[in-house]
């Protein structure tokens, strides 16, 4: 639920910093005030921030001792940033040698300098590299006929590597490439790359040393972010006009805090004034929700979804239908055992570093694709693995993914199509009965039941259209009812005419729309399918299977980021009026600040 907020102005008499300085102490330790303070980065903050986590990738912090006088967190960033650099300069200076090492390769170890000094002397020799079946055309004797030599130095499956030695320095070979002498000797790659390896490992040797500063960046950042929040909240204190002496400031306070918050005016002698927001204000949305429904504020603060204080609460309804969707877009349940696995590793690994409920919505995420892919038996796309006792039993026959019996697919796509698309119907429709409870006290309730009429008759229509059903016979009166109650009532809460007038240009793009969101659905079989398919063609690949699986890991994961996320923050949103354009509740706490999201 959104823990309903109280609007506050707080009046304090102050003539000194000090008593200014007292009364930011005051609010803080009260720890539920939110000021809106924004983004309280500065470029020392972004600093601090970018070398512990650089440090913090190099391993487990060494024990070092760094002599007598320690140096502080910003002298120790900026090493850590100025070495991070030099590491990533050195990094592209190997690759960049590599190349070069590999254009070796390629041509042999010849002298860049003496093909210069040939051609000094007037006799030019150039590299050119083309196609195997465009040099076979190629007419040799009409290109040496002026004395040229061309000569073959390499060949692979494709293409042909040949020099051209020429007295003129702009002959041209159709359909060849000439290629560049590179800046180095064979001989100066060598002493360069050894140079910018052993550069390289004293870069990170540098870097793994200072992971036993981590204590001292992790601390002034903590300090930082306090003093910058504190200063801030102390330059809000704004004097009352007309009034010598007085200062106020304003923010909010959640709703049950009241009682605590006037034992504190009363302690400080405050005055205040308390009302609920208006609708010019913008109050803060704080969520209180089971535990249970908490992961989903993990997805939140990853997508940058902000729930508005006058929009719903839709957390239980979007954990459950992205979990859900989750498991029928990926459907494999080895990948979801593999998926589980890493969740585990990475909760050992960064337990109490961490917010718990990444490991939670991971956790969820996985049980889900592994239900999912268990019921259809689909094991890293294996029909072997899927016929296996027990885990065949656990398989649901309708939809199986592959025939026992024979090993092929099966042809379960249609079921999985029809529970998409009937996933599709009940999540709209939800998003449409929940904005119609938020306007239940308006007519504008009438244009949302009338919507999810449309949209059944809509599902009938792609049901007849995919499926071969058979059209109902109320599916004309359906439509010809609940298009006019749309149209009439959907802005009903500007008044009926006002309504009917601003939706009259687009009302029949909100037609398609609905049509479409509904259809958008038909990617969850779609992609599920993908899933099962690129399973059974990296089974195929023998040695390659593993990394053929991994990258269908990471494809699998895309899928769920892209289409699952679309569902929800589109298809679902626009249904259930959802913009998404809040303000997260952060109360003034002081230096471990709670993550309320």
């Amino acid at each position: 639920m959104i823990v309903p907020m109280k609007k506050v102005t707080l009046l304090f008499t102050n003539q000194t910093d000090e008593d200014a300085h007292n009364i930011v102490n005051s609010l803080r330790d009260f720890g539920a005030f939110h000021f809106g303070l924004g983004d309280d980065s500065t470029s020392l903050l972004e600093q601090m921030e970018a070398a512990l986590a650089i440090l913090q990738q190099h391993g487990s912090p060494r024990a070092q001792e760094f002599g007598a006088r320690e140096k502080n967190a910003e002298y120790y960033s900026t090493r850590v940033l100025h070495l991070t650099a030099e590491v990533n300069g050195t990094r592209a200076k190997l690759a960049q040698l590599a190349a070069v090492e590999e254009w070796y390769r390629q041509w042999s170890d010849v002298s860049v300098q003496s093909i210069k000094d040939i051609a000094a002397s007037g006799c030019h020799i150039r590299l050119f590299e083309m196609p195997k079946s465009d040099f076979r055309i190629i007419n040799v004797a009409e290109v040496e006929k002026d004395g040229s030599i061309l000569f073959v130095a390499g060949q692979d499956t494709k293409t042909v590597r040949f020099a051209l030695i020429s007295r003129h320095s702009e002959t041209k070979i159709e359909n060849a490439v000439e290629i560049s002498l590179p800046h180095f000797e064979v001989t100066d790659l060598r002493r360069e790359e050894a140079h910018l390896l052993s550069q390289l490992a004293e870069f990170e040797a540098a870097l793994h040393l200072l992971t036993g500063r981590m204590h001292i960046i992790s601390k002034e950042l903590h300090e930082e972010k306090y003093r910058i929040q504190f200063h801030t909240v102390q330059s809000m204190l704004k004097k009352a006009e007309g009034i010598s002496g007085v200062s106020y400031i304003e923010g909010y306070i959640p709703a049950d805090t009241v009682k605590a918050f006037k034992q504190v005016v009363e302690k400080n002698n405050w005055g205040f004034s308390m009302t609920d927001p208006s609708e010019e204000d913008h109050p803060p949305t704080l969520l209180r929700n089971p535990k249970f429904v908490e992961p989903v504020y993990m997805l939140y603060r990853f997508l940058g979804m902000r729930i508005g204080y006058r929009e719903m609460d839709v957390s239980f309804m979007f954990i459950l239908f992205y979990t859900i969707i989750t498991g029928l877009l990926v459907g494999d349940a080895g990948y979801g055992l593999i998926y589980l696995g890493l969740t585990a590793f990475a909760h050992a690994k960064l337990k109490g570093k961490a917010d718990s409920r990444y490991f939670q919505l991971g956790y969820l995420l996985s049980g889900s694709i592994i239900v999912f892919g268990g019921l259809s038996g689909v094991w890293f796309g294996s029909a072997t693995l899927a016929a296996l006792p027990g885990l065949r039993d656990m398989t649901i026959p309708e939809l199986a993914a592959f025939d026992i019996e024979t090993g092929k697919m099966s042809n379960s796509i249609q079921i999985m199509m029809q529970i998409g698309f009937s996933l599709g119907i009940v999540h709209l429709s939800l998003g449409h009965l929940m904005k119609g409870w938020q306007r239940r006290k308006s007519l504008e309730v009438i244009g949302h039941l009338a919507y999810i009429a449309f949209l059944f008759c809509v599902y009938k229509v792609i049901c007849f259209l995919i499926f071969k059903e058979p059209l109902p016979g109320y599916l004309v009166p359906g439509l010809a009812i609940s298009i006019p109650l749309m149209f009439v009532f959907n802005n009903a809460s500007q008044g009926l005419l006002a309504g009917m007038k601003s939706q009259s240009a687009t009302f029949i793009f909100d037609l398609i729309g609905g049509f479409s969101d509904l259809i958008s659905y038909i990617r969850i079989p779609i992609v599920g399918l993908v899933t099962v398919v690129l399973g059974m063609l990296f089974n195929l690949l023998s040695f390659g299977a593993p990394l053929g699986h991994a990258f269908g890991l990471i494809l699998a994961v895309m899928g769920v980021l892209i289409h699952a996320t679309r569902l929800k923050a589109m298809e679902f949103s626009n249904h259930a009026g959802m913009e998404w354009n809040g303000e997260w509740y952060k109360p003034f706490v002081g230096k471990e600040k709670k993550q309320w999201i």
